[in-house]
């Protein structure tokens, strides 16, 4: 039987204190950059600055913070290695769309609610894709144990 662990929720919680400053500038300085300047070649510009620049520093950001918060600073270079690529492609399957709406759609000054929001639901995502690979990675060790013994 699985349980909430409210470990995993106060480290979740706890990005928030990072990631609501950073959204803040961020987005302001997105702003600044495209003031008055619309249209679709805008948009795109927009969300490749978000994918390709964005999302590479802002889950590098998040691995170090949770090998911190996890006691595993060591690990840390090992984790983005494997993990940080996987991690965008998956990211802008979500995200790109979420920008989108926000880019074209959502006042300036209700973008990072928007995006607080809907980094809920990935959070949500991201953190049962993380437990399905533990489980998976644990099959697979019971698996191999049971095959070998």
């Amino acid at each position: 039987k699985k349980t909430w662990n409210v470990g995993d929720t106060v480290k979740f919680a706890g990005m928030s204190v990072i990631s609501t400053p950073l959204l803040h500038y961020y987005y302001n300085g997105m702003t600044q950059l495209f003031k008055g300047k619309q249209g679709l070649k805008i948009l795109i510009l927009q969300l490749l600055i978000d994918q390709c620049l964005f999302g590479p520093v802002w889950y590098t950001i998040y691995y170090v913070y949770r090998g911190i918060i996890d006691g595993n600073p060591s690990e840390i270079p090992l984790k983005i290695k494997h993990n940080l690529i996987e991690t965008c492609i998956s990211s802008a399957k979500f995200w790109t769309i979420v920008q989108i709406v926000n880019f074209q759609f959502v006042p300036v000054h209700l973008r990072i609610l928007f995006s607080n929001t809907t980094n809920l639901i990935w959070n949500i995502y991201y953190q049962m894709i993380s437990q399905k690979a533990i489980v998976d990675s644990e099959s697979d060790t019971d698996t191999y144990n049971a095959d070998n013994n």
